[in-house]
C-alpha cells in the first residue's frame, strides 16, 4: 500500500516520516485514553455525547478536587463501556482548570 502522504505515489504507507509521527501521535492518544479509563474506574465517572463534537464523546471525571473531562475517539469506545451515559454533565471547567484540579489531588 502506498502512503498517502507521497505525492508521487513512491513511498510505501508507513515509511515516510509524516506516517511516523502519525504514528507516534496515535500511540500517544491510546496512552491517555487508557489512563482516562483507569480513572473513570476510580471515580464518579460518566461518558457524555458532546452536540460541539458529535464524533468525539467526552469522560467527566468527578475527582474529589473537581471535574476534569476528556474527548476520546469512538474507536476507544471499548475502554469506556463500564461508564454510563446522561450522569453527569460538564461543569464549564476550562483545560487549565482540569490541570489545576488534577494537581491539586492528594490521595
Amino acid at each position: 500500500m502506498i502512503c498517502n502522504h507521497d505525492p508521487y505515489g513512491r513511498t510505501p504507507q508507513g515509511e515516510c516520516s509524516e506516517c511516523r509521527a502519525e504514528q507516534r501521535l496515535n500511540a500517544a492518544y491510546e496512552e491517555r485514553n487508557r489512563l482516562v479509563a483507569l480513572l473513570s474506574k476510580l471515580f464518579p465517572s460518566s461518558i457524555e455525547h458532546d452536540p460541539k463534537e458529535p464524533d468525539w464523546p467526552v469522560v467527566i471525571v468527578n475527582l474529589p478536587t473537581g471535574q476534569a473531562s476528556w474527548h476520546v475517539p469512538k474507536s476507544s469506545a471499548m475502554l469506556f463501556v463500564h461508564l454510563p451515559t446522561k450522569l453527569y454533565t460538564w461543569d464549564g471547567h476550562t483545560t487549565d482548570e482540569k490541570h489545576r484540579r488534577i494537581e491539586a489531588y492528594n490521595p
